[in-house]
């Protein structure tokens, strides 16, 4: 039987109105297609560059949106985006989000063709996406220090440096291993 996911979604909430809102991606099974570590420093690789142009490029099939900060890790994509006015027809953030899924595994099949880039299996991106719907300031203040610190942080979290084949989701391994 299959389990069904939670909805991680405010319920009452409406997704197509104007305002600010952090989302983050994941690929399936957090498989590193986006760079890795080399010498202990985040290195990030030409997938890396394609999701961020892509995510800039939603302005141009969304022209009610203001693309804001974005950064691309080795495993999840982080972008935060403005909907500036309401559209006509209404677009939500799920449409938006679906839409930069579907054109970046069409960029990123077209990578492993031409340039050799890593392949995945079956699906580029997990179900669903996080999202934050950003308040105030302040909030989107600290989304934007949260992205950009998130390499960094990414370094540091041990769980990113054992053996590929014992990640989560990877290989027979229950998660990272204990030191």
């Amino acid at each position: 039987m299959k389990k069904s996911r939670k909805n991680p979604h405010l319920t009452a909430y409406d997704y197509s109105q104007p305002g600010a809102y952090l989302v983050t991606l994941a690929t399936r099974n957090r498989s590193c297609l986006f760079g890795g570590l080399s010498d202990g420093a985040l290195i990030l690789n030409d997938a890396a560059s394609m999701l961020e142009r892509q995510w800039a490029a939603l302005r141009h099939r969304y022209p009610h949106l203001q693309m804001d900060f974005c950064q691309a890790m080795p495993d999840h994509f982080h972008g935060i985006l403005f909907i500036l006015r309401e559209s006509s027809p209404a677009v939500s953030l799920l449409e938006i989000v679906n839409y930069f899924k579907s054109v970046t595994t069409r960029a990123y099949i077209r990578g492993v063709s031409s340039a050799g880039w890593r392949r995945f299996s079956k699906k580029l991106w997990q179900p669903g996406f996080h999202e934050h719907v950003i308040r105030d300031a302040s909030d989107l203040g600290a989304f934007r220090a949260y992205i950009e610190n998130n390499p960094r942080q990414w370094v540091l979290d041990r769980s990113y440096l054992v053996p590929e084949n014992f990640r989560r989701g990877g290989g027979k391994g229950k998660g990272p291993l204990e030191p």
